[in-house]
């Protein structure tokens, strides 16, 4: 569960086991990934298997993959230094009202759910200045991306002939900003 309990304004990512009994008063939740302020969590997909969790970190949008059983993690790595991306496995939101003694104060919980639970494979839309959009599907045991559809770019468009850097940048009254170029 993504929560900004206890001042998480980026959020933070609890888990809980599932109790057979379902009953609330037995119910731990653990932190899973702790509060960053410098790391905004945006979406947590899980799988049978795994667990997406979509973050933007310095101005990009990451996604980190975790085994759900062992909990170690890797990160999906993009070929450029500027992009956007979007994980789009037929999600649904679902939005709880639950009242719990591990959270004791009344919240809303939005999640997002994945249609096809028992699979391997999360699907990615990619673009950046220099790729069209994209649609990848990327296997998250074997780390495998792979091309499925890249909108076509009309009039001759050649990839190579163009390049894209990520800037960092101080301001004046000492704010980190990044300048895609």
């Amino acid at each position: 569960m993504l929560t900004n309990a206890d001042d998480a304004k980026n959020f933070k990512l609890l888990v809980a086991p599932i109790l057979e009994n379902h009953d609330p008063e037995q119910l731990v939740w653990r932190e899973l990934i702790p509060h960053d302020r410098l790391v905004k969590l945006t979406t947590v997909i899980p799988f049978e298997k795994h667990i997406a969790i979509k973050q933007r970190k310095d101005g990009l949008p990451q996604i980190q993959i975790m085994n759900a059983t062992t909990y170690e993690s890797h990160f999906i790595q993009f070929p450029e230094p500027a992009y956007s991306c979007h994980t789009s496995n037929n999600l649904y939101a679902i939005t709880l009202r639950i009242i719990t003694v591990a959270l004791p104060l009344e919240a809303h919980l939005t999640m997002a759910a994945c249609r096809e639970f028992h699979t391997d494979v999360l699907r990615i839309r990619y673009h950046s200045f220099i790729t069209p959009e994209s649609t990848f599907d990327y296997n998250m045991t074997t780390r495998e991306l792979k091309l499925l559809k890249e909108k076509e770019v009309l009039g001759g468009y050649d990839r190579t002939l163009y390049h894209s850097e990520r800037y960092p940048y101080l301001t004046s009254n000492d704010i980190d900003i990044d300048i895609f170029l």
